[in-house]
């Protein structure tokens, strides 16, 4: 939550053509992501069958009425929406950007890499407890397991970002190469 406000706050001083103070939000809002992957670990900090046999089986029914998922995450749902708004607000490629606000362009940049870092940690996090079992949301028919679906979030979220992100576009001979 303290992500998304930040965030939001920032938005709010871009409308204000405050970009000091925004700029400043948006580094405060880094620190906090760059606390997700430290907050799940703490929370992933026990033995897999522990998970497997106690924690998992009560995050579907019938304990709940539906099957939990991180779509359900209120607060990490404001927080993607405040990215969105973000991007939003400034849209401008990280070049064009920093030739005008290079210290804006350069926290944005380190907040989407914090983004984008936490996505591959939780990847890596999840791995040792749930190993390839599906998702507690995918269907038993599915082909995936919960590893690919956060492989996936993460793939697009990079392709998402790589206007915003020195080195996430290639050149234009080095993309006409492949």
């Amino acid at each position: 939550m303290h992500a998304a406000l930040a965030i939001g706050r920032a938005v709010e001083n871009l409308h204000d053509r405050d970009v000091a103070a925004a700029t400043a939000h948006i580094r405060r809002a880094t620190v906090y992501v760059n606390g997700f992957s430290a907050a799940r670990a703490h929370a992933l900090a026990l033995p897999s069958w522990f998970y497997n046999e106690v924690l998992r089986p009560s995050m579907a029914p019938p304990t709940t009425s539906a099957p939990l998922s991180g779509r359900m995450h209120l607060e990490y749902k404001a927080y993607r929406s405040q990215i969105s708004r973000l991007l939003a607000e400034v849209p401008l490629d990280i070049g064009k950007l920093a030739d005008d606000e290079p210290d804006l362009a350069f926290a944005r940049e380190a907040l989407l890499e914090a983004d984008l870092l936490d996505s591959g940690n939780h990847v890596c996090m999840v791995e040792p407890v749930v190993g390839h079992a599906k998702s507690l949301i995918q269907k038993a028919s599915s082909r995936d397991h919960a590893l690919s679906s956060l492989r996936g979030i993460r793939d697009r979220r990079a392709a998402g970002i790589r206007a915003y992100v020195r080195g996430g576009r290639l050149p234009a001979a080095e993309a006409e190469d492949r």
